[in-house]
């Protein structure tokens, strides 16, 4: 990318890695290490042209979420824990990267973007 002038990178993380996550510890820890990566990274390499965000999701309906709850049921009610009342959705993660990865997002560069469905505002008040 420095050769080519620049680009765009976005690292995919979770919210494991922003909010306290006890099922897992080596996931969580693992998670906000790439949070903390991507914040070091853009500042070394956002003047020379590549631009550095990264996206923390929440619970979205992937077969290995699926997997790992292992029902229907106990998707719906995490959903009904959701401020939106759903998980999230992959094509909305993917929406979310090809926002950040266009020249759309060229102002954009050292973030982190929590897309959760609202969750971690609901969390956070706990």
């Amino acid at each position: 990318m420095l050769q080519n002038g620049g680009g765009s990178i976005v690292n995919i993380a979770s919210m494991a890695g922003v909010q306290a996550y006890s099922q897992s510890l080596p996931y969580a820890v693992s998670k906000a290490g790439i949070i903390h990566l991507n914040s070091v990274a853009a500042s070394q390499y956002t003047s020379q042209g590549i631009r550095m965000n990264c996206i923390a999701p929440g619970f979205v309906d992937t077969p290995q979420a699926r997997g790992s709850t292992q029902s229907t049921e106990a998707i719906q009610k995490a959903a009904r824990h959701h401020p939106l009342g759903r998980i999230g959705q992959p094509e909305e993660i993917a929406n979310t990267i090809l926002f950040l990865a266009s020249d759309e997002a060229s102002y954009i560069s050292g973030s982190t973007f929590v897309v959760d469905g609202g969750s971690w505002s609901v969390a956070s008040r706990l």
